[in-house]
């Protein structure tokens, strides 16, 4: 998942340290939901904001990467 690409230097590490916690998050809560230990229901309410996270920055990183480039 790393990208040496985009975002600034100084804060890439916890960012994605960060997304990778959230992976992890979505992954046990996903297992949560196979072994039926949650609902459905439960599994939207506790995974949609980090799902919305995850694409929020994939876009970010995606729109540093490609400044970076023009800039080159």
């Amino acid at each position: 998942m790393r990208n040496t690409n985009g975002l600034h230097s100084a804060f890439d590490e916890d960012v994605y340290d960060l997304i990778d916690l959230v992976e992890k998050f979505l992954e046990f809560s996903e297992e949560l939901l196979t072994k039926e230990l949650i609902t459905k229901e439960i599994y939207e309410q506790i995974t949609h904001n980090k799902i919305k996270f995850l694409y929020e920055i994939e876009k970010e990183i995606h729109l540093e990467s490609v400044k970076i480039k023009e800039c080159i």
